[in-house]
């Protein structure tokens, strides 16, 4: 008898104890802080090395900039203005997005190609990440990809030849 009475005092509690309601309202705190890109979960900086000095984080945003009026490399520093004329010129490792969150993540970074044409001269960007192209890549918490930089110049591009002004587009999904 005495286990019986157990046995149904622990199935009351069981029925009892389901969670069904029809309504809760609760006051909860929440706290967001918005991060510039070197701090933020998906972390966007200038690579270590040399090269990262073409990638600055101005103002919290990631920018690159391979033109004299680069305070990192400009003309007041190394005398450089701009890439040649003519050639192809690559960089190494300029820039990273590093996964500063708590779960592994799909990236897809957009567009990776730029150009611009005038008076027949052509100037042409690729970005290239250092394990995989195109620019769709899984990183798990704590890695970073590598980015390099290409640039071919074709034609004079000696008085106002074509420039490059664009922007990616950095899109970053959780795997699971």
């Amino acid at each position: 008898m005495l286990s019986l009475l157990g046995t149904l005092t622990a199935g009351g509690a069981l029925t009892a104890g389901t969670g069904a309601f029809s309504g809760v309202q609760a006051d909860r705190g929440i706290n967001v802080n918005v991060a510039g890109d070197a701090s933020a979960y998906l972390g966007l900086v200038p690579a270590s090395g040399p090269n990262g000095a073409y990638a600055d984080v101005t103002d919290g945003d990631l920018t690159l900039d391979f033109t004299g009026n680069n305070g990192n490399i400009g003309s007041s520093i190394s005398g450089g203005t701009g890439v040649n004329s003519d050639a192809i010129t690559w960089f190494e490792s300029v820039f990273e997005v590093q996964n500063n969150g708590t779960q592994e993540v799909n990236v897809t970074i957009s567009p990776l190609t730029f150009f611009d044409t005038n008076s027949g001269d052509i100037l042409l960007a690729l970005l290239v990440p250092s394990t995989t192209f195109p620019g769709t890549f899984t990183l798990g918490v704590g890695d970073a990809e590598v980015f390099h930089v290409v640039i071919a110049s074709i034609g004079d591009g000696t008085t106002s030849g074509p420039s490059i002004d664009g922007t990616i587009d950095i899109v970053a999904e959780a795997t699971s």
